[in-house]
């Protein structure tokens, strides 16, 4: 079951460069925008149920919730480096990018404080 969750991964990371790639570059491509985002969607939900499944750590989440923001920001950085546009929106210069990431960066701080904490009380004395 382990190794569908890695794959769930993988293919989130694929199915978000796919995403960008159509937004930045609009190609003529066979699958649309919105069938696109339809596969997000089932692949996160197919990864939430994986990871309840697995019982997965608290420690696993918060690393890949890094790993996901970081790769996402590369991918923009990336996309606008080779010219392309966002059509909808995404981009280091809309307020709205910024202020996700000032949110993504506190609750990050804050669980993975809240998680040491748990450590830290859960060790015999």
């Amino acid at each position: 079951m382990r190794s569908v969750g890695i794959g769930l991964n993988t293919l989130l990371f694929g199915l978000i460069a796919l995403f960008l790639w159509v937004d930045f570059f609009q190609p003529d491509f066979i699958l649309s925008k919105g069938m696109i985002i339809a596969a997000l969607v089932v692949v996160v939900i197919g990864r939430v149920y994986v990871l309840n499944s697995l019982r997965a750590g608290k420690a696993e989440n918060i690393i890949f919730g890094i790993m996901f923001n970081l790769y996402f920001m590369l991918m923009l950085i990336l996309f606008n480096f080779m010219g392309g546009e966002s059509q909808a929106g995404f981009g280091f210069d809309g307020f709205l990018f910024w202020i996700i990431v000032v949110l993504f960066v506190y609750d990050t701080q804050k669980r993975w404080s809240k998680l040491k904490y748990l450590k830290k009380e859960a060790k015999p004395a």
